[in-house]
């Protein structure tokens, strides 16, 4: 009897939590693409639990409610990995597109709720898990497909990327573990556990969203800067690269006059300022980085990494969060993660072993 007023009571807790998160989302997220997914997932997680609250209520020992609402909790998966494939993609995830996808498990709940068999359970289950796992090899792929665009723009992945999705997809495999022992491993404490786990990933998710402009802040398909004439003669004689040799010539010539003090005096460095600066445009930058078999985060943030080792080897105490400074980083973390990246280790192990 304690257990039933325990599960009751949580079950009222959590539909109060997903349907304030939901209003939530529509009132503080309302100028960023993809808030009506966000809604959607959050009043259908609301409806789950004030569907068992009810169930609990009134008809605890129907099998046929209880295997149907089982088989409802497992549209979370799949829901979620359509919100974080919305973060990738803007206006991806519409109502169309998300009833057309979960058709295959409305389907299942549908048997589900008809004839309370535990075959149809296992069926939708196993949908689920192939669902998540299709969608985690396909959101890794986008994610670093999204980062070598970010690449070819900007030197902070920091702020420009979706780094933090990886670690939500690969999460979300966890909570799939989690939701396949929550429907065939019958515990109380475990599903109270396992809805706070979910309350807790929920909140975080809308945090985060919110906090670096989720669905917003993504790379421009087209940057619109106006292209500014070359100071060469232009030559007929195009290499593989798609580029004049004599502009190749053009570009390293005015790099090598600016010097590498541009690269450390402005955090804010972009493609498109840097081809200013250059006096040429984004295209033919961008095309000069791919002839040299680079990026332009790489060319840029080598450049201030080696700098930073410089700076070590001259002053060994130099505190992180100085070279960070003094080498053109937004921040400290963007600066310990770039020189990670490149030297596989990161700047305070790389000054311990100079020491």
């Amino acid at each position: 009897m304690a257990t039933e007023i325990l599960s009751i009571f949580h079950n009222g807790l959590f539909a109060g939590y997903y349907i304030c998160a939901a209003i939530a989302i529509i009132v503080h997220h309302k100028e960023l693409k993809g808030t009506k997914p966000l809604a959607w997932v959050s009043f259908a997680s609301a409806f789950a639990h004030v569907f068992s609250f009810l169930l609990l209520q009134f008809a605890p020992d129907n099998q046929y409610l209880q295997v149907g609402l089982a088989s409802y909790y497992t549209w979370a998966s799949p829901s979620i990995m359509y919100c974080i494939k919305e973060a990738t993609t803007p206006g991806w995830l519409t109502l169309k597109r998300y009833a057309i996808y979960m058709c295959p498990f409305a389907i299942c709940t549908f048997l589900c709720l008809a004839t309370g068999s535990q075959t149809a359970l296992i069926i939708e289950t196993a949908l689920a898990v192939y669902y998540t796992i299709f969608c985690f090899f396909k959101l890794n792929k986008d994610v670093m497909e999204h980062e070598r665009r970010i690449k070819e723009y900007f030197t902070d992945l920091e702020s420009y990327g979706h780094g933090w999705i990886k670690g939500f997809i690969y999460f979300q495999i966890i909570t799939s573990i989690c939701l396949f022992l929550f429907l065939f491993y019958h515990n109380e404490y475990f599903n109270i556990f396992w809805n706070y786990l979910m309350a807790g990933y929920w909140s975080y998710f809308l945090v985060r969203s919110k906090i670096q402009r989720y669905y917003s802040l993504q790379v421009p398909e087209v940057v619109t800067e106006k292209p500014i004439e070359e100071n060469h003669q232009p030559e007929t004689k195009i290499d593989k690269s798609g580029i004049v040799p004599s502009t190749i010539v053009y570009i390293e010539k005015r790099l090598k006059d600016l010097g590498d003090e541009i690269y450390y005096n402005n955090s804010n460095l972009t493609l498109v300022s840097l081809a200013q600066m250059v006096g040429t445009n984004r295209t033919y930058m961008s095309v000069y980085f791919r002839a040299k078999n680079t990026t332009f985060w790489d060319y840029v943030n080598n450049k201030r990494c080696d700098h930073a080792i410089e700076l070590m080897k001259k002053d060994q105490t130099i505190p992180i969060i100085e070279l960070a400074q003094l080498c053109g980083f937004r921040t400290v973390n963007c600066f310990r993660t770039t020189f990670t990246t490149i030297h596989g280790t990161n700047p305070s192990t790389y000054k311990k072993t100079m020491i």
